[in-house]
């Protein structure tokens, strides 16, 4: 479900324009969500956010849109 979920989200964003897409994520690999996400593809961008979340990053990759 929550694959379904992000990437119905990130489908929407990138049919508005989007080409880069970031979000906050716990930078604990004991968090469910710091593998969850790069199992996806995002990837670290190497900052934090205020919360002290590490700020991942989604690139649109051209075979990725067809």
């Amino acid at each position: 479900m929550g694959k379904r979920l992000l990437r119905l989200v990130v489908d929407v964003l990138f049919t508005a324009g989007h080409r880069r897409l970031f979000l906050g994520c716990s930078p604990d690999p004991a968090v469910r969500s710091y593998s969850f996400y790069r199992r996806q593809g995002w990837v670290s961008t190497g900052s934090f956010d205020r919360a002290g979340d590490e700020v991942l990053e989604f690139v649109l990759r051209r075979e990725a849109a067809t």
